[in-house]
């Protein structure tokens, strides 16, 4: 009888931490969808959340540009109740600007310069960084480093050496105040501007914040 109530009193106790640790993660969404929504009426943005499942989305517009940040369930142990999950965030603007200059560029940690790398090898990275770009992007044959500050490293890719040292100059003071995961790529063109982000799932108001105004620069 001792071992039955034993056994009853932790199967209690599991379940009153099972229940806590639900309520505290339904306490903590709710709050974040309420600052969202607050952030977002504060600055005339519209804004749409989606919480299923298996997919979790935010989607942030206004009349010029359209931010979308989701999580996606990859697979889900039976065994283990764990996931599996694949982050991305994506800011892009249509309206077109004939003064905006052409460029790409990848934003990573570390210090990896391309000119220092043999040819083959060099080859082969710039192959996979135009992975991510879109077909627009991938007649910028002039590629090289730019040093951005001691831990990150910006791959600049333009339709010639130099191009695009304006811009990136105005975009240095918003690039230095994010300090989200990485890597982060983004495209500018007269036609468009794209940012986006493959491993980040921006939920709170100060990082969508910071990302908003990287894409805001080059409006």
């Amino acid at each position: 009888m001792d071992d039955i109530l034993s056994s009853l009193y932790v199967l209690l106790g599991v379940g009153l931490l099972i229940a806590a640790v639900f309520l505290l993660s339904r306490q903590k969404t709710r709050q974040r969808a309420e600052e969202l929504a607050a952030y977002c009426a504060q600055n005339g943005y519209r804004l749409t959340l989606q919480n299923e499942p298996l997919m979790r989305s935010i989607r942030i517009e206004t009349d010029d540009w359209q931010l979308n940040s989701t999580m996606r369930s990859l697979r889900n142990d039976g065994d283990t109740g764990s996931s599996s999950w694949q982050r991305e965030t994506e800011w892009i603007c249509l309206r077109e600007n004939p003064l905006r200059k052409t460029f790409a560029m990848q934003l990573s940690q570390g210090s990896t310069n391309l000119d220092q790398l043999p040819q083959w090898l060099r080859d082969a990275a710039v192959s996979a960084l135009k992975h991510w770009l879109g077909d627009d992007m991938q007649a910028l044959d002039s590629v090289r480093t730019v040093s951005f500050d001691k831990k990150r490293t910006c791959i600049l890719f333009e339709p010639e050496e130099h191009a695009a040292d304006a811009t990136l100059e105005q975009l240095r003071v918003s690039l230095e105040q994010y300090t989200g995961n990485l890597p982060l790529y983004l495209e500018c063109s007269p036609s468009r501007v794209k940012l986006f982000l493959p491993d980040v799932k921006a939920d709170s108001a100060p990082v969508l914040e910071r990302l908003i105004s990287i894409g805001k620069t080059l409006q």
